[in-house]
């Protein structure tokens, strides 16, 4: 079964990312294999990539960054009911 993760944004706006095969390689080579070195960062990126190769995240990676609050397993809200592997993004700053 593919990962899906559940991307929330600042806006209020929530998507699932089935993460693809092509995603998985990309981040391998992003991290140079060494995702569990950047657990946080590869998670986000592995949202980011499936969404932006898919045509439904326009913006680079560092600026998609500013507009999530987190990146969560989507299987395991709906098989545990909860975000125990939640993985918080950035705060957004308020004006």
């Amino acid at each position: 079964m593919a990962l899906r993760l559940r991307v929330s944004y600042v806006n209020g706006e929530i998507t699932d990312a089935v993460v693809s095969p092509m995603a998985q390689v990309a981040a391998e080579r992003h991290f140079k294999g060494k995702l569990d070195d950047h657990r946080v960062e590869a998670s986000y990126f592995l949202a980011w990539y499936t969404l932006h190769r898919s045509g439904n995240e326009a913006a680079d990676f560092e600026p998609f960054l500013d507009s999530i609050t987190e990146v969560v397993d989507a299987d395991d809200i709906e098989n545990n009911g909860d975000d125990g592997d939640a993985i918080e993004g950035p705060t957004p700053s308020t004006p």
